[in-house]
């Protein structure tokens, strides 16, 4: 079982975020949201926590135990223009509201909603920091940042990296490990095939569903290339072709959107390895598809990269398909 890292923001008793009036957390001890809430479902018990507010680190902590009550009421408001709920209070200006999506206005629409409230509560294994502890430490380690979000993914790097001496004094839940970059050995791309043959050459993959996971984690749920975040959408792409289990490793492998995986797979379209930039094959250049030639693939903030040994296994392979096109495009 694999732990993630999450950033929790929180103002105290009756922090309030857009669209709605606010929870009534205890930072050092349970955080409270609702079904509504961006990322609700994913949190789970064992994973690591960071509280924070629009300026501070308050502290870490381990999920123990997350409660659940049903059939609840809460009032949440939205955008009269668009609809959208995620929109903040200014100060100093009027109207006194902005939407994401730009809108300004003084009145939202109201409406009492049936939730379910969850409280997460990591009170017994939660260690404060230094006062003022500033939030910008987090800025490179946001996953699909988003600051309407209130609950969003973080690189586990970030605390190997700022906090060593807490994963020490936090501890581990027994059988589980902190999901970051860098665990494990490295990719080392082979040519022995391991695949499991079933009918004729027919062959399974019984771990792809996990490789896909692996990459969501390591990543976040973006095509690397179209920046598309319909999770759907988006396949786990081998740079090495698959050839048994140790291809299933996350440095060998990249998060495409379904059709770009096709021609990744085709290779009509190849991946740099000098600069990590598109290549296209010039079937390609008169089609949709043509914004994308010399645009850098997108890591999303992890932290991470593919293995360039397999990276120019797989353009060695792309230039000789397409060594005449190649020459010219570059």
């Amino acid at each position: 079982m694999e732990q993630k890292l999450w950033i929790l923001k929180s103002k105290g008793e009756k922090s309030a975020f857009g669209g709605n009036d606010g929870y009534a957390d205890k930072p050092d001890a349970y955080y409270i949201y609702d079904n509504f809430v961006k990322n609700h479902n994913k949190l789970k018990r064992g994973d690591y926590v960071v509280i924070a507010d629009k300026m501070y680190i308050s502290g870490f902590g381990i999920v123990d135990q997350i409660e659940i009550k049903g059939g609840l009421q809460k009032k949440r408001y939205s955008c009269p223009i668009c609809g959208i709920k995620e929109h903040s209070a200014r100060k100093n200006k009027t109207p006194k509201y902005k939407c994401r999506k730009g809108h300004e206005f003084d009145n939202p629409i109201e409406v009492e909603t049936e939730i379910q409230e969850y409280t997460a509560d990591y009170s017994r294994k939660f260690i404060s920091v230094p006062e003022k502890t500033s939030v910008h430490l987090l800025e490179n380690y946001y996953i699909n940042r988003n600051p309407y979000y209130s609950i969003q993914q973080a690189n586990a790097s970030f605390l190997m990296d700022k906090f060593p001496d807490l994963l020490t004094q936090l501890g581990s839940p027994a059988g589980i490990s902190l999901t970051g970059p860098g665990n494990g050995p490295p990719y080392v791309p082979s040519a022995k095939d391991e695949r499991d043959f079933r009918t004729g050459r027919s062959y399974y993959r019984p771990e792809q569903s996990k490789f896909r996971n692996d990459l969501f984690n390591r990543y976040g749920e973006k095509c690397m290339l179209t920046g598309c975040t319909v999770a759907t959408a988006i396949e786990a792409s081998h740079i090495c072709h698959y050839r048994g289990p140790d291809d299933n490793h996350c440095e060998n492998g990249i998060l495409l959107r379904r059709d770009v995986h096709s021609l990744f797979d085709a290779d009509l379209l190849g991946i740099c390895p000098a600069d990590l930039t598109i290549v296209l094959n010039t079937e390609l250049q008169n089609t949709e598809y043509a914004e994308f030639q010399g645009k850098a693939l997108d890591f999303n903030n992890s932290g991470c990269r593919p293995s360039i040994a397999a990276l120019q296994i797989r353009w060695d392979v792309f230039q000789e398909k397409n060594h005449e096109e190649t020459t010219a495009l570059r």
